[in-house]
């Protein structure tokens, strides 16, 4: 099994608002697929 978690900070007004982590068990990821799980996630 090859699942890891990616860590996502979101930054608003230069202050870390808001960290998260998305799993994938994927060796390369997009920064499509980044974009796309990202935005699900908010």
């Amino acid at each position: 099994d090859n699942s890891h978690n990616i860590l996502i900070k979101v930054f608003e007004n230069e202050r870390n608002s808001l960290s998260f982590d998305i799993p994938t068990n994927k060796k390369n990821i997009t920064a499509q697929e980044i974009d796309y799980k990202v935005r699900n996630y908010l």
